[in-house]
């Protein structure tokens, strides 16, 4: 019997200069809350967050992130939520800290509250904690119980942050609708072990949708650090839609390349960054008509995402290519794709993807 499953965080509420709000919104979970934050998003938030909570009556406990999604840090947060009584565990921050607050809050059975400061990925919605080791290497998915209790998007934190977090977001985000198909097309489950639902790939189609029509806007609005209707656009895109598109419908090649380049410790790249350069390896792989590959590295390259091994600041001999395609064939999810799919088919789509990209460089289009 074939069992579709959706997953999304129970509530999700984004907009203007939310943070000043953040006690009455938060005050529903818990009285007292643990907030991991990133040390340098702590001093742009502490005043803010701080009144809010003393109008609301709690209480808003800060710890700073150590850095990196580990075991490690994920029980040192389950101690510090013990220790400070606190009912609730907040994220504030990129993606491994979120992560990091994430997992504490699933070990410790705390309500979950993410706060993004960037919309760089799109763990927010997730039930899912990426886990590294100390040296940053992907270890596994750590698959939570459930999706957070509250996602909230400050827009103008994301506008106030680097552009390139938000293009890296789009990089990520844009991957959603393409894995989505392929895993429809490959009957291949989604990330809660069932088949994606139809309105879960109307989600990831949605995304694309958004992304194609409002992306160079909102990337000026964000060079501007102002918050305008496409800006809020990509926002949700970025963070919303793909979140729960990419682990209701399932993730495919792009994302197994990102995660076998990780093992290579090399590069410059972003997360999203990679992702965005392994979208073109999947499309590739599929041997998908050329007006569709053409649009994609079009519209990559008209706001700044990688179409080139360089752009990631990478610059491998044909060994290390071998290496990197072989990481990411053993990704599970590179698999989830309607033909068979091993190291060889990688390598060459690796190859291809950096080709077209290069050539087109030097014809101007980029």
């Amino acid at each position: 019997m074939q069992v579709n499953i959706l997953g999304s965080p129970s509530k999700y509420i984004q907009g203007r200069d939310l943070l000043q709000k953040a006690g009455s919104y938060f005050s529903p979970y818990s009285k007292k809350i643990l907030i991991l934050t990133d040390p340098f998003v702590y001093p742009l938030i502490k005043e803010k967050m701080e009144k809010s909570a003393a109008e609301a009556e709690i209480v808003f406990q800060f710890e700073r992130f150590s850095g990196e999604s580990t075991e490690t840090e994920v029980q040192r947060i389950v101690d510090l939520a013990a220790r400070h009584e606190c009912g609730a565990i907040a994220g504030c921050g990129g993606g491994k800290t979120i992560d990091t607050a994430k997992a504490a809050a699933c070990k410790a059975g705390l309500k979950t509250i993410v706060i993004p400061t960037a919309a760089s990925t799109d763990a927010p919605c997730s039930s899912l904690a990426v886990m590294y080791s100390d040296k940053g290497e992907w270890l596994y998915d750590f698959f939570l119980t459930q999706n957070p209790d509250l996602v909230f998007v400050d827009t103008q934190m994301i506008a106030n942050a680097p552009v390139r977090l938000l293009i890296s977001g789009i990089g990520d985000a844009f991957a959603t609708f393409y894995e989505a198909r392929a895993c429809r097309n490959a009957d291949a489950d989604n990330m809660f072990q069932g088949k994606g639902t139809n309105t879960a790939f109307a989600l990831a189609s949605l995304c694309r949708e958004i992304l194609l029509e409002n992306g160079s806007y909102a990337k000026l609005a964000a060079e501007n650090k102002c918050v305008t209707k496409a800006l809020e656009n990509v926002v949700e895109a970025n963070i919303y839609l793909s979140g729960v598109g990419f682990e209701s419908n399932g993730c495919a090649i792009a994302h197994g390349i990102y995660n076998g380049f990780t093992q290579m410790k090399k590069g410059t790249y972003l997360h999203g960054e990679c992702v965005a350069f392994g979208t073109l390896v999947q499309l590739i792989a599929e041997n998908v008509p050329a007006g569709e590959l053409n649009q994609v590295y079009g519209f990559f390259e008209s706001i700044g995402l990688p179409t080139t091994l360089s752009h990631l600041g990478l610059s491998l001999t044909d060994e290390e290519l071998e290496t990197a395609a072989k990481a990411s064939s053993e990704i599970g999810i590179s698999h989830n794709m309607p033909f068979g799919v091993d190291w060889h088919t990688l390598k060459a789509a690796i190859v291809t993807a950096d080709s077209i990209g290069r050539i087109r460089q030097k014809e101007g289009k980029t």
